[in-house]
């Protein structure tokens, strides 16, 4: 653990990490973001990471620019992101349906498949 002088506010720390950098995670509105800081060769050359997302999608970026770049991104992200979008679609077309009546008829059929699928499993 970092003595106090180093984080004198309770939301905030600053921990070395194995690799000779710091990484800094403090809370802001509402959400835990996480900070690295990488020391290249000297004092002067750092890159700092930042997670908005808990470390799922990584960005880098120089101290004092506002220009960040995708370091990494989980694989995974993109099919859970994909998959999140075509649930919200399911919810657009079954409220959709009151307004149209062939809509209604087409979800009503996928509804009897779907009950009919799970009676077969």
């Amino acid at each position: 653990m970092v003595s106090n002088w180093l984080h004198p506010n309770p939301l905030f720390g600053l921990h070395k990490s194995p690799a000779r950098g710091f990484f800094v995670d403090f809370v802001e509105q509402d959400a835990t973001i996480v900070k690295y800081i990488m020391q290249v060769s000297k004092i002067t050359e750092v890159t700092i990471f930042e997670s908005p997302d808990g470390g799922r999608t990584v960005y880098a970026r120089r101290p004092g620019s506002k220009d960040r770049e995708l370091h990494w991104q989980d694989p995974n992200l993109q099919r859970e992101l994909a998959e999140l979008e075509q649930q919200k679609r399911w919810v657009d077309i079954f409220q959709a349906r009151r307004d149209h009546a062939e809509l209604d008829r087409l979800c009503e059929q996928v509804e009897i498949m779907y009950e009919l699928s799970r009676k077969n499993i």
